[in-house]
């Protein structure tokens, strides 16, 4: 197999936020169909389809075209909906504010005490003057630690690694021509970039800039492992829903601003840096009578960080109520176009994809040890979620089918979904069985290409395009019983 494409360049500026995301649920392992046949891209639509010449793919743009029955009827905007943005709006305003007044008031304590304990230093005389000195200046050091700790995350800003690769209409246009389609029968504005990465996800977000929230550009973001394991109509549904997102308007906003301060509370919470090493190791190593103050500003530094634990459990249960009133919402859109029963299928389609995700990443990191490194995810997903054990597949069934939402998810629960959406009785818009990878001109290219940038994003410098070797050759050679050890050398004496 070649290398990936010259022509899909790696975008050189880190992407936006995402503003919707995993369209499979919140639980990382859902049901599955019991039957390998959930699906039916075969092997042999991994390799590149006989449309690839330029005549074929005109022909595939036609008949795809054709296939589509008018457009969806409009999806209706729920009670629940505009009042998860209200609470979500004002709920997110507060906590920001809250954070900042802690600040505050943490910094007017250590005034305070600076300017009406001096009576402190007067007390007693010898060594006892020396322990008052350090009941007075302990607590000044030891707040002036916490309210720096307190303002650091302000000015922190997130680490964005990964990679995405824009396509190109002159690349890919029966994708592109598919997707305005789509765009037209729901209803929603075009993107105007279509990037893909090796995420098991699709998603919707604002094109990166200063006013992306007043400019309403939007970029749709294709997971290139999703469509691998797709049939056309899944993968329509799949596109479907994030144009339902696309018309969202106000909670697309609102949703890109929670998001944002969540993913800012759990960095305030969690993350550590060099200078949370330094207070630890500076605590621990400096004689006690000094130590203590760095102790103390210890102490003070995980109670802030308590109080704002508590901020972001609240922000969490807030956004997550929106969050899953935006996705029932994006579902009708999805239904609509291809039906209840595709929009079951792809739902269980999409958590058996989601699991066989997980082990080709586990995959990965044995063939790491061994030097070689698989050339197509994509397709190593695909194999995996086609050799599901029955009796694993039976458990996860089972789950999909009891699984319930819980307070903090993002998504309801795949039961929750399915029994919605079976609630649309319009007739499926568009239908269509083969592979979605055949939308793609060089699918095969495109797959290759995301796995290197996995790779480069895993390995930076350090990754070298010759480590990565056929990924049926891998997948052969570890099916292939061990070689049997060789006979006994007979020696005459």
């Amino acid at each position: 197999m070649q290398q990936a494409p010259a022509q899909q360049a790696v975008s050189a500026k880190p992407p936006a936020p995402q503003v919707a995301s995993k369209r499979a649920g919140a639980s990382p392992v859902v049901a599955v169909s019991a039957t390998p046949a959930a699906t039916n891209v075969t092997l042999a639509a991994r390799r590149t389809p006989s449309s690839a010449s330029p005549a074929g793919r005109q022909q595939l743009a036609r008949e795809l075209l054709g296939k589509f029955r008018g457009d969806i009827r409009r999806v209706r905007v729920p009670l629940l909906y505009r009042v998860g943005i209200l609470i979500a709006a004002a709920v997110m305003i507060i906590l920001p504010a809250v954070y900042v007044a802690l600040i505050a008031a943490a910094g007017w304590g250590v005034y305070y005490h600076a300017a009406n304990h001096t009576e402190i230093l007067e007390m007693g005389a010898g060594r006892a003057r020396l322990v008052a000195l350090g009941l007075y200046v302990g607590p000044i050091v030891a707040g002036g630690i916490m309210v720096l700790f307190m303002l650091k995350p302000l000015f922190a800003r997130p680490v964005n690694q990964r990679r995405t690769r824009s396509l190109t209409r002159q690349a890919e246009p029966v994708l592109f021509g598919f997707v305005e389609r789509i765009c037209q029968a729901v209803g929603s504005r075009e993107p105007v970039r279509i990037e893909v990465d090796n995420q098991m996800n699709a998603s919707a977000g604002f094109d990166a800039g200063m006013f992306k929230l007043v400019r309403n550009r939007l970029v749709l973001t294709i997971g290139v492992p999703l469509v691998a394991g797709l049939d056309t109509s899944q993968f329509a549904g799949v596109l479907a829903h994030e144009f339902g997102h696309f018309t969202q308007g106000a909670g697309l906003r609102v949703t890109y601003i929670v998001r944002s301060i969540n993913a800012w509370f759990v960095r305030v919470v969690y993350q550590r840096d060099a200078w949370d090493e330094w207070l630890e190791e500076s605590a621990g190593e400096l004689d006690f009578r000094i130590g203590w103050i760095l102790q103390l500003a210890r102490i003070a530094v995980f109670l802030s960080r308590r109080i704002l634990w508590l901020l972001m459990i609240i922000g969490h249960i807030v956004s997550g109520f929106l969050m899953r009133q935006m996705e029932f919402h994006a579902d009708a859109h999805e239904a609509r176009l291809v039906g209840a029963k595709v929009f079951e299928s792809t739902t269980r389609q999409l958590t058996r994809l989601d699991l066989a995700h997980q082990v080709a990443l586990s995959d990965l990191g044995q063939f790491v040890e061994s030097g070689k490194l698989p050339d197509d995810l994509p397709r190593l997903v695909w194999e995996r979620s086609q050799s599901i054990p029955r009796k694993l597949e039976k458990a996860l069934t089972e789950h999909v089918e009891t699984a319930k939402t819980g307070w903090f998810d993002t998504h309801p629960a795949p039961q929750a979904r399915i029994r919605r959406a079976a609630r649309e009785k319009d007739k499926a818009v568009f239908a269509d069985d083969r592979p979605a990878s055949e939308l793609f001109a060089d699918f095969g290219g495109l797959s290759r290409g995301v796995t290197a940038d996995l790779y480069r994003g895993f390995f930076g410098s350090r990754f070298q395009p010759s480590a990565m070797v056929w990924t049926e050759q891998l997948l052969a050679a570890a099916k292939a019983p061990p070689p049997s050890p060789p006979p006994p050398l007979e020696i005459e004496i």
